[in-house]
């Protein structure tokens, strides 16, 4: 039986009638989707109005509960702001539709006027930044913890000595234990002296990189370039008033001269084992000049050490002021330390799993102490920590093309803000939120396994987390319970004996962290002196 060429030809038409009658449908459906909710805006300006000057996150939260959801819109200007207040909604773009949600904005400020587009974080998706992310990965894979463990735990040896010798320049101490790590892991050196160029020129590019990755700034994405500059001279600022050459050479100094020194050392044969001098060890593949792996390695070298000393760096701050605040919590720490691993010799990493209470003492840390203390946060910090998380909204995302997500229509082009803050206040999850309470996390005696893990929320999403958090959590555990093994934290005593109550504020660094506060470090117990000083050798 065959059919005529006419009923084929009108079964093909009624096909391709329905084809376009359904593609209509679904067009016509998502043209009418909805925005997320969020404040109603101004004509032109949208909610530009509505941003507050400091804390946004607690605004960012409150506008979800406000409209009953874990997404919120606001259209700034014309650029698209979408903020997930959610775990779950973080896991259902940010990770499962990770292919349209992994890309970064402009980063004007960052990318063009410093013109320092080498910082892989604020690297567009693309090969580049994929090339980048391999390296870092196959030299800081979790199984390769070992890799920095000599350094660790030397540095943190120097620091619990220098805690010892200057109590009161606690903070300075941390600092450069842990740029000393990280600038060892990266090229091999060693630093001992208190004031290191490096590790001075580190902090004041981290400086000028707050200041460039403030929300405002992203605003600049939107200006054409041919406006920008003719404006640029007006405005206020060392960004903005130096010269492109200056940022160009102070880059330049940063990344090429720890790098020719290890290639001198090599050619010596001098060289100590580094990430660096161990990539220009390795073998190139058959499409990559030495031009190229050249500049790939000298970035992630910086990475590593600018990167993690920030964060680190405020989080043990953090963990010093919330030890300082809650001398139970602490002592109840210190007891479990003495209990398992005893006081002739610092607890490791791999005491981790036997030290349940201190893990959570951690967890604790990384999630908040008081909410409170974000009121007297400086405003417009974008990249900050969590104690208050460490990095509240981190560094946003770019969407690149359209989206559905419950309904709402996410359009291409849209930043995309993790709100980690509003996900780690969730009273759902974390019962009186603004107490420090690691009780929170322990169920019969051992870590609650229903209880999500909020350092998990520190280090980013998807393909964007962080390659390197392995080693940051590994430094921020040695460290702190090192210090929480041999030393007490009290407040401070004023000339007539009365206890002094630490002014709690917040200052913008690459992350946001307590400004220095004044507190008593003494030694625990009588062996902590021959512990720290009887050994060259932890």
């Amino acid at each position: 039986m065959t059919l005529s060429l006419d009923k084929v030809c009108t079964a093909e038409g009624v096909l391709l009638a329905l084809f376009l009658v359904f593609s209509c449908a679904l067009w016509i459906k998502k043209r009418r989707l909805p925005l997320p909710p969020g404040p109603t805006g101004w004509p032109i300006i949208g909610n530009v109005f509505d941003m507050p000057p400091n804390s946004e996150w607690e605004a960012f939260q409150r506008w979800g509960k406000e409209s009953n959801s874990d997404i919120v819109y606001l259209n700034m200007a014309g650029t698209s702001i979408v903020v997930l207040n959610s775990v779950k909604a973080v896991k259902d773009l940010l990770e499962k539709r990770s292919s349209i949600y992994s890309n970064r904005t402009k980063f004007t400020a960052i990318n063009e006027i410093l013109g320092w587009s080498w910082l892989m974080p604020f690297m567009r998706y693309g090969a580049e930044w994929k090339e980048r992310r391999r390296h870092f990965q196959r030299y800081f894979h979790p199984s390769a913890l070992t890799i920095h463990k000599p350094q660790e735990r030397q540095h943190i040896q120097f620091l619990l000595q220098r805690m010892s010798e200057d109590p009161n320049n606690y903070l300075h101490h941390i600092q450069h234990a842990i740029g000393g790590i990280l600038y060892s892991v990266a090229y091999g050196f060693k630093i001992k002296e208190q004031d290191d160029p490096y590790i001075a020129l580190a902090k004041q590019i981290t400086g000028y990189l707050c200041q460039c990755a403030v929300p405002s700034m992203v605003a600049m994405d939107r200006i054409p370039k041919a406006i920008r500059t003719l404006i640029q001279p007006l405005l206020p600022g060392p960004i903005f008033s130096k010269p492109k050459q200056y940022w160009a050479d102070l880059a330049d100094h940063f990344l090429d001269a720890p790098f020719e020194r290890v290639q001198q050392l090599m050619a010596e044969g001098k060289e100590e084992p580094s990430f660096l001098s161990e990539s220009l060890k390795a073998e190139l593949k058959p499409d990559e000049s030495e031009q190229t792996r050249h500049a790939i390695i000298k970035d992630i070298a910086a990475i590593v050490f600018i990167g993690g000393s920030g964060t680190t760096t405020a989080i043990l701050h953090t963990f010093m002021l919330s030890m300082l605040m809650h001398p139970e919590i602490q002592a109840k720490g210190q007891e479990e330390i003495d209990r398992v691993i005893g006081r002739r010799r610092l607890p490791d990493y791999d005491d981790e799993p036997n030290l349940p209470y201190c893990r959570a003492l951690l967890r604790e840390v990384y999630r908040q102490v008081q909410c409170q203390v974000f009121t007297n946060c400086y405003p417009n910090a974008f990249l900050c920590f969590r104690w208050h998380p460490a990095g509240p909204i981190g560094i946003p995302h770019f969407l690149d093309k359209d989206d559905e997500y419950n309904g709402y229509h996410i359009p291409k082009g849209s930043v995309v803000i993790a709100n980690v803050w509003a996900m780690c206040q969730n009273e759902d999850e974390y019962p009186n939120p603004e107490i420090f309470n690691p009780e929170r996390h322990l169920k019969d005696g051992k870590l609650d396994p229903d209880l999500r893990d909020p350092s998990l929320l520190n280090f980013g999403f998807g393909r964007r987390i962080c390659p390197g958090m392995h080693m940051g959590m590994s430094m921020v555990w040695t460290t702190a319970m090192s210090i929480l093994a041999t030393y007490k934290i009290s407040k401070a005593l004023d000339k007539q004996g009365n206890e002094i109550e630490p002014k709690v504020e917040f200052v913008p660094l690459i992350t946001v962290q307590p400004a220095p506060f004044d507190c008593t470090i003494t030694p625990r117990h009588e062996g902590v002196r021959d512990l720290l000083f009887g050994t060259k050798d932890l």
